[in-house]
């Protein structure tokens, strides 16, 4: 385990994080909503620092990113994670799963750069899960990225503090967000979550020069009406 960023001690053993917005109050021996951040003695570990369940090269456009080194190789990483709970969603097997499974591999950020340098890629991307749950292990890769000459793209939901924002996408290049809906009440029904802090997180990484593309998966009868996607 390595201690997590982003978190301050409460009472009674037990501790707040503030990477995103449910504001986890974590007691002893327990994890947050996302699974993968722990109090172990009044401290806030990450479970899945350097431990990987997905490694792969991928053509950038998988991401997807369109505009954003196309043409190029990227390589992608995801633990196991995620701080919404989309009852849509298409890598439960990640999003929802045990980060004591086993099933995960060791990498540390040197060794991922390495990788992505020895397979020509231009590029990293925190994806597959939610990168903002592996927030430390994805800040550490992505700055020893940036000095290796390669750039960095964050896959995400987008539900970052703004206190953590500025720190989780310091070396962040690019990012395409998955906006669910544009619709507090689908947040809350569909994801257990709220539309705004996704606004808010939009707002803020283009005042800091992120290139972002979004996604709105299209659910039938769900988030699927003409007036909706056109706001």
């Amino acid at each position: 385990m390595t201690e997590a960023r982003y978190w301050k001690p409460a009472s009674e053993h037990r501790v707040d994080c503030y990477l995103c917005p449910r504001r986890c109050r974590i007691s002893e021996g327990q994890a947050g909503f996302c699974s993968v951040r722990a109090n172990r003695g009044g401290t806030l570990y990450s479970l899945v620092y350097g431990r990987p369940c997905a490694v792969n090269v991928d053509p950038v456009e998988k991401k997807p990113l369109f505009h954003f080194l196309p043409g190029t190789e990227i390589l992608s990483l995801g633990t196991v994670g995620c701080n919404l709970d989309c009852r849509f969603c298409q890598n439960a097997s990640l999003s929802r799963g045990d980060p004591t499974n086993g099933r995960a591999a060791s990498l540390s950020p040197d060794q991922a750069v390495q990788l992505a340098l020895s397979r020509g890629c231009r590029s990293l991307a925190y994806t597959y899960n939610e990168p903002t749950v592996f927030a430390e292990y994805a800040e550490d890769v992505a700055a020893l990225a940036r000095q290796n000459g390669l750039r960095n793209a964050f896959v995400t939901n987008g539900y970052v503090t703004q206190e953590a924002l500025p720190e989780v996408y310091a070396n962040i290049d690019a990012a395409n967000v998955d906006l669910k809906a544009f619709s507090d009440d689908f947040y809350r029904r569909w994801t257990q979550a709220e539309l705004q802090p996704v606004l808010d997180t939009l707002v803020a990484l283009h005042e800091r020069g992120v290139w972002i593309e979004i996604t709105n998966l299209v659910i039938p009868g769900r988030n699927d009406d003409p007036e909706a996607l056109r706001a």
